[in-house]
């Protein structure tokens, strides 16, 4: 079965702060608002036992990740649709102990991937925009800009369970 994300064109977008053209402001912000309270984040059984293979993952490590927090984390990334300029995924980073973990979440407070780095792999990344189609831009930042000015035409429920 595909995925329904690679059904339609996508643009993705890297938080920086200390680059003004790194993408919409208002992208960023409308991220940060629809995830601003805490949640439990959901993950699939088999994606569970994937992720033991390839990243190992403490029990302690797992429930630091599920139980999402924005205010302890950082924006990474986030994937867009082109055809509506609207969020559908969000990568977030944060340390615990001595890996930096990665989470992406997905529509309904899904992980779509975890995975970790140590110190060393970290120094090396660099956050950019991948996208410097300025209509893109332009596009991607009207429409948020006016979700953000509309508070409630998205909020949704914050998850109380793990079930998938």
């Amino acid at each position: 079965m595909q995925r329904r994300s690679n059904q339609y064109k996508r643009a993705f977008f890297y938080a920086n702060s200390e680059r003004p053209d790194s993408g919409p402001p208002s992208l960023y912000k409308r991220v940060k608002q629809v995830l601003s309270a805490p949640r439990l984040l959901a993950i699939k059984p088999e994606r569970l036992a994937n992720l033991a293979k390839t990243w190992p993952i403490t029990q302690e490590e797992m429930e630091q990740v599920v139980h999402f927090d924005s205010a302890d984390w950082t924006l990474f990334k986030v994937e867009v649709r082109l055809d509506t300029g609207k969020f559908i995924c969000s990568t977030w980073y944060r340390w615990i102990g001595e890996k930096c973990f990665f989470v992406d979440i997905g529509f309904g407070d899904k992980i779509e991937r975890v995975q970790w780095a140590r110190s060393d792999y970290i120094d090396d990344i660099r956050m950019w925009c991948d996208n410097d189609n300025k209509e893109v831009v332009e596009f991607v930042e009207s429409v948020n800009a006016s979700l953000l000015a509309d508070n409630a035409s998205f909020l949704p429920p914050v998850r109380s369970d793990t079930s998938g």
